[in-house]
């Protein structure tokens, strides 16, 4: 008959002098006997000496890379996504885009899903505006997975330069 051991990944933060670990560190874990169960605990490299009497085991580790994020900026993603709203696609893509950025915004919380409607044969997604309790219809757009990194790539490019002035009133098309 096994018996089964369960621990936890300890801190990130060596439990001696209580420094984080920085992003793609090496430390040094530790078990050690807890009762019935098992204490994890880590150490960074200058306070790790030798394994102490009451480890039970003890090998090196990582701290994973941390990915770096872009900072989330809601307002840009509004921004834009609303003036592509009042633009009409040009092209499936264009299309595919404008629902990708409403998705977006909804996982954000910007927007609420209401619901979803067809009207004249074409489904939209009823999106209300949190900040405003505007109601908005985006058409919903089909999104293949070999198109996924295209559009990646596309709105990466709208959110670096920022979006386009809008139109004037009166200006020409607008």
């Amino acid at each position: 008959m096994s018996t089964e051991y369960t621990f936890d990944k300890g801190k990130k933060a060596c439990s001696k002098c209580a420094r984080d670990f920085a992003s793609g560190e090496e430390f040094v874990s530790t078990l050690h006997a807890a009762g019935e169960a098992f204490e994890r605990r880590n150490w960074c490299r200058s306070c790790w000496t030798t394994p102490a009497a009451d480890v039970f085991s003890f090998w090196k580790a990582r701290m994973p890379e941390r990915a770096t994020r872009r900072p989330d900026n809601r307002t840009l993603l509004l921004q834009v996504f609303e003036n592509r709203l009042r633009q009409e696609p040009r092209e499936p893509a264009e299309a595919k885009l404008t629902y990708l950025l409403a998705l977006i915004l909804v996982q954000k919380r910007q927007f609420r899903l209401r619901d979803s409607v067809r009207r004249d044969g074409v489904e939209y997604l009823d999106l209300l505006k949190v900040a405003d309790d505007r109601t908005l219809l985006v058409p919903v757009a089909p999104i293949a997975d070999e198109e996924i990194d295209g559009l990646k790539t596309e709105l990466e490019k709208l959110l670096e330069t920022g979006p386009p002035a809008a139109p004037e009133e009166g200006a020409p098309g607008g």
